[in-house]
């Protein structure tokens, strides 16, 4: 996932993580597909950038190897499932917007550390 401004952005591309407003209001939920009226009605709200999904992947860096691990896309969108369901009694309130794009961010690349993690056991062992 990587952080775009409004200006690169293009059609077709993967919101990564919700896009608010300054009031909080969720604009674009994540998986949502950008559309060129998507483009013009962000930056008409003053939203500077969108993180958008990276080939629908998380990459991380296996220790010294250099290979890659990727969540795949099922895995990214269950994290979000799960996460929209815990946070679900907290809509509207600014803070637990905050602590939940905190935990979007953080949780995922947890997630990708655990797989590294698996997948160096899984070599070694």
């Amino acid at each position: 996932m990587r952080q775009l401004s409004i200006k690169e952005i293009q059609p077709g591309m993967v919101v990564g993580q919700p896009v608010e407003d300054s009031a909080g209001r969720i604009l674009l939920k994540p998986g949502d597909t950008i559309k060129d009226v998507y483009i013009q009605l962000l930056s008409k709200r003053g939203i500077k950038s969108v993180y958008i999904r990276d080939e629908a992947s998380v990459e991380a860096d296996m220790d010294s190897s250099q290979e890659s691990v990727r969540l795949t896309e099922e895995e990214i969108d269950a994290y979000q499932t799960e996460l929209d369901r815990r946070f679900k009694c907290h809509e509207g309130n600014k803070h637990m917007n905050v602590i939940k794009k905190i935990a979007a961010k953080y949780g995922l690349k947890i997630l990708v550390q655990n797989k590294v993690k698996s997948a160096k056991t899984e070599k070694d062992g």
